[in-house]
């Protein structure tokens, strides 16, 4: 395994970028309980209308509910009724754990670790139970077929792949597939897959967002029966997998990154009753085909490894996560891609991203960016006619805003100026 991603200095088609926050995610609808996927301080309500409060039970956000009780003085009925500010939940929890750190309290750091886990588990398990319900929305497909033909650099701070889902549909079936298929269904499974198999390039669909982040895993995901894994050596050296042009920047991590942890599922006794007490830990950054959505772990597995989701959870210490572990690694280059496109860029469409006081970092990107970079046209899809003046002081921006409330009536724009439908 390789110690790092490879990120690539990427030159950038076109001169559009989008930035992309939670409210692009309204349109998305979980049909039968009629909820979308949620904003910052609404986790637990929908949580609750997910029924996920109920699974967790058998295995512990009892934890979670105790912290919360104890601090904010909020029961269980009351989160799943009203709003909670999880973000502050969490920098409070940041804020224990460096105190705990500081004073070598090991029981008081372990237990706010695992608070803050199982905390990070709700926020990806209550996203990920709408992945089957993104494809249903006509806007988002209609955005995904935007997307797929103006082919923009898309800077997002959502962990979800729902917009993944609406460009792979955009795209269209890759009719190489079948043959692919059945390809693999008659190769010998106890030979490795080759670096010239185009097996290591199948995909159901013409895009493949494998090669959509910017950056260059360790281990992938073959978008193939059962989830196999390849080395990124081998995936990346094949001539079909390169790193697509316009790439999508996903800032705080995705869904579907994971890092390996040096902890083993396997106590001490058992690895040395299998053979195993000597076996080095796996290591590497691991883009994996489904996203994390297990409701009954802290941490997911693969092997007899532990896995940990690659996001930055919603706190006041973000830039403070990325040293602290090494996410640094995975995130700092794609940072550094978004501030180069920004500084070129001549269009920019904010879409559901409001700039909330604890994203300094982006902050310094966009004022770092726009110093000298004379934006040319500014559009900003959001409810709130706060933000809008918000983005034209962080961008410099002289002209005139080009403002819609939501995505339908930016999608329909669209379609006037030009012969996209929405579906």
């Amino acid at each position: 395994m390789f110690d790092k991603p490879w990120s690539l200095a990427l030159t950038f088609v076109g001169d559009t970028v989008y930035l992309i926050g939670a409210g692009l995610n309204r349109v998305i609808m979980e049909n039968f309980r009629k909820v979308s996927p949620p904003l910052i301080g609404e986790f637990f309500t929908v949580a609750a209308r997910l029924e996920i409060f109920t699974k967790w039970d058998q295995t512990g956000l009892t934890e979670v509910f105790e912290y919360v009780e104890k601090y904010w003085h909020r029961d269980r009925t009351d989160l799943a009724s009203k709003p909670f500010d999880i973000e502050e939940c969490i920098t409070f929890i940041e804020s224990q754990i460096q105190e705990a750190d500081r004073d070598k309290n090991a029981e008081a750091l372990k237990n706010l670790v695992t608070i803050r886990s199982k905390l990070r588990g709700l926020i990806l398990s209550v996203l990920s139970q709408f992945s089957a319900h993104a494809t249903m929305s006509m806007e988002l497909l209609t955005f995904g077929k935007l997307i797929w033909r103006q082919k923009p650099t898309i800077i997002t701070f959502n962990y979800d792949t729902f917009l993944e889902q609406g460009i792979e549909q955009a795209s269209g079936f890759n009719n190489d597939s079948v043959q692919l298929v059945a390809e693999y269904e008659s190769r010998d499974p106890s030979k490795p897959l080759q670096a010239s198999d185009k097996l290591l390039s199948y995909h159901s669909y013409n895009w493949n967002p494998k090669l959509a982040y910017g950056i260059k895993f360790d281990e992938v995901d073959l978008h193939i029966f059962g989830n196999e894994p390849v080395s990124g050596k081998d995936f990346y050296d094949y001539s079909e997998n390169q790193l697509y042009t316009w790439p999508i920047l996903k800032l705080h991590g995705s869904i579907n990154w994971f890092r390996y942890l040096p902890e083993s599922i396997l106590d001490d006794y058992v690895r040395k009753q299998i053979g195993r007490e000597n076996e080095s830990p796996r290591e590497g950054f691991v883009l994996m085909n489904n996203p994390f959505s297990k409701v009954d772990d802290s941490f997911p597995t693969r092997g007899s490894w532990y896995l940990d989701p690659i996001i930055v959870p919603p706190t006041l210490f973000k830039h403070e996560t990325f040293g602290i572990t090494d996410y640094g690694k995975i995130l700092y280059p794609l940072w550094k891609m978004a501030r180069n496109a920004l500084s070129t860029c001549k269009k920019l469409i904010v879409i559901g991203y409001s700039f909330p006081p604890t994203d300094f970092e982006i902050k310094r990107v966009f004022r770092e960016a726009f110093s000298e970079n004379d934006l040319e046209e500014l559009i900003v899809v959001d409810p709130n006619c706060d933000v809008a003046p918000r983005i034209k002081e962080l961008t410099r921006f002289q002209g005139q805003v080009t403002p819609y409330k939501n995505l339908r009536d930016f999608l329909l724009a669209r379609c006037h100026d030009s012969d996209l439908t929405l579906l």
